[in-house]
């Protein structure tokens, strides 16, 4: 269900549910009968002419009936097919608010017009008949009860007014036809009700568990976003451009920029899988690099000590894959250590693409080795691009990979700031997808030496 769906599903009541089933029921049926009503009207009015009757009052009564037979088969159709938020008209969404009520006066104009035109035996007829046509509505006891009671006294007034004489047998036999039609009618919605009652029940416990969930969910972007910084640092010596993207409600990626004496210290992670549980684990990720922060100018000791962090912040074993980079900008050198993470792509000022891959053990793993780590210079012009695997590892509709090669040349081919580098990279992965879902979160860090 939608989220309106299931806000207005965690609302209803089990009255209002079974009022609901009740009135589409009611719908199709007279749908159905207001349809019969309206040929066997046309039918008479046809005979009418045909038998030189027309100008009788009674053919043009039953001229009448047609139409309003005709309107209601219409409008009680669109009920039937009404979609939620979906408008109707005028008239039927002032029918549809006592829906019950409407129905029951079309059923008793109709056993009125019919007992008027058929004569006395039409109205012993009809007013036999009409208590079994009725057994499909879904009504109340109540309300069924009201019902048959007034068809009933119609009946009565009618033949009365023919003067039609009924013995006590007669009236008798009437009333136990009456009574039976009310029993089973009310058996028969009674069974609806209850069933619909249970149904409501569940699918309203279930949309409010589905809303908390949601709202948890919710919560846990909220927090996990709040753990991203809000924008880049500004630098006199560096342009830096960051996103991240997450595949689900809670992604496993992570970026952030430390400052470290004056260099600069830039995170990219990435927890194995995504949802709720990565949060977690990113959650604890973030708050040990916060305390290892000032200990960051050797990056490959800190992501040994963020081995421990990760392994004990859940009992199930959970995977995590880190680059950590130094930018000193005095030393124009950048330090770079990697935990299992994709390779650093950096395109020099000359045009040049090279690949800085440090292959090591993710964080979590179980046989703990030192984690390497490399130094680079840098010189105005460089750019270092940092990313997570839902980048190379994206895949379009035939099953393909985008690939790091495919990343390198979008990365040679962008000389513009860092945010057109991130730009070009997201546009690339976008166009090469397709219509395919995003597998995995999507994660793009680029820093542009001055």
């Amino acid at each position: 269900m939608v989220p309106d769906e299931l806000e207005q599903a965690a609302q209803l009541t089990d009255a209002e549910a079974v009022r609901r089933v009740f009135d589409a029921h009611n719908a199709v049926w007279t749908a159905i009968f207001a349809t019969v009503f309206a040929l066997f009207d046309a039918g008479l009015l046809i005979y009418a002419f045909a038998s030189g009757q027309a100008p009788k009052l009674s053919s043009w009564i039953a001229a009448l009936q047609m139409i309003v037979a005709a309107a209601a088969a219409a409008m009680a159709m669109e009920l039937a097919n009404a979609k939620p938020g979906k408008r109707m008209r005028a008239p039927t969404r002032l029918v549809s608010r006592h829906l019950t009520d409407w129905i029951f006066a079309y059923f008793l104009v109709q056993y009125a017009v019919f007992a008027y035109i058929g004569g006395p035996k039409g109205t012993e007829v009809w007013g036999t008949l009409f208590p079994w046509l009725l057994l499909g509505l879904r009504l109340s006891f109540a309300r069924r009860l009201a019902f048959l009671v007034t068809l009933y006294a119609t009946a009565l007034v009618f033949l009365y007014a023919r003067n039609v004489r009924f013995g006590a047998k007669d009236l008798g036999g009437l009333a136990i036809t009456y009574a039976i039609a009310l029993a089973i009618g009310a058996m028969n919605s009674r069974r609806v009700r209850r069933k619909t009652i249970q149904e409501s029940s569940e699918r309203r416990e279930s949309a409010r568990e589905q809303l908390r969930m949601r709202d948890e969910l919710r919560y846990a972007r909220e927090l996990q976003l709040s753990m991203l910084p809000d924008e880049p640092p500004s630098l006199s010596w560096a342009d830096i451009a960051a996103i991240s993207i997450p595949a689900t409600e809670v992604g496993g990626d992570y970026f952030d920029y430390i400052d470290v004496d004056g260099s600069l210290a830039v995170i990219c992670g990435d927890v194995a899988g995504h949802g709720l549980a990565s949060g977690i684990t990113l959650s604890a990720l973030r708050g040990g690099i916060i305390l290892l922060s000032q200990s960051l100018t050797n990056p490959s000791a800190v992501l040994e000590r963020l081995h421990d962090v990760v392994a004990k912040s859940s009992r199930k074993r959970t995977l995590v894959t880190l680059t950590a980079a130094l930018f000193d900008p005095h030393r124009r050198r950048a330090t770079i250590a990697s935990a299992g993470h994709p390779p650093v792509i950096v395109r020099r000022s000359n045009g040049t693409v090279e690949t800085i891959e440090l292959f090591g053990p993710p964080l979590g793993a179980r046989r703990v080795e030192r984690i390497g780590q490399r130094e680079v210079s840098f010189s105005r012009g460089d750019v270092f691009l940092l990313h997570s695997d839902g980048i190379y590892e994206a895949t379009n509709e035939a099953g393909e990979q985008y690939g790091l090669d495919r990343l390198a040349r979008v990365v040679e081919s962008s000389d513009g700031s860092a945010a057109e580098v991130r730009d070009a990279v997201l546009r690339s992965v976008e166009q090469f997808r397709g219509n395919a879902a995003q597998q995995d979160d999507v994660t793009v860090v680029v820093v542009k030496i001055y």
